[in-house]
């Protein structure tokens, strides 16, 4: 992010946001947040904790922490681990 602006260097592509769906709760307005925080593929998700990336979402859009958001952030975590592949470290 230059400026708070959002830059081709840290939006996530489509295809990525594709995936970030398919976790339950997670939609466009939720992945918006999630690429305004910095975060740009699924698997950067995978060693984080919902409560930092609520922190993180907070920090970059000004939105408020919730339980809702905690849940999804959840689901999100569990996706990206899933999606892991094989041989690295869970």
């Amino acid at each position: 992010m230059v400026n708070g602006f959002l830059t081709a260097h840290n939006m996530m592509t489509n295809n990525e946001k594709l995936r970030l769906a398919r976790a339950h709760s997670i939609g466009p307005k939720v992945i918006r947040w999630l690429e305004q925080a910095g975060y740009t593929k699924l698997e950067d998700f995978a060693d984080e904790t919902p409560e930092n990336i609520s922190f993180r979402v907070e920090i970059a859009t000004g939105n408020r922490r919730n339980k809702n958001a905690l849940s999804a952030y959840s689901n999100l975590i569990e996706l990206a681990k899933a999606d892991r592949p094989p041989g690295k470290p869970i």
